[in-house]
């Protein structure tokens, strides 16, 4: 991905479109079920919450010891938001909640 897709307009639609594949990109190197990862944006101003769903077999290793895992992404988002001027959250949750 060029780097120019995270250089853009503070909340633009492909910064948001980057960033949720980044982290569906990563998430699917690690689950036993990667076909069944999804992610939705919400966006309030310069604040997007991105929503990762994951089957409920895999939550434990997305969440993995002590959130360690979901704090690693946590990590490049802040690292994302640092860059681009944009607030991201991650929300994780398991299919059907």
């Amino acid at each position: 991905m060029p780097e120019s897709a995270l250089i853009s307009p503070v909340g633009s639609p492909e910064l948001t479109v980057a960033t949720s594949k980044i982290m569906a990109d990563t998430v699917r190197q690690f689950v036993c079920h990667p076909d069944r990862i999804a992610v939705t944006a919400h966006t309030d101003g310069r604040m997007v919450t991105l929503v990762l769903t994951v089957a409920p077999d895999d939550i434990g290793k997305v969440i993995r010891r002590n959130g360690r895992t979901a704090r690693s992404l946590r990590i490049i988002l802040s690292a994302i938001s640092a860059k681009t001027g944009v607030l991201f959250e991650l929300d994780i949750q398991a299919e059907g909640t």
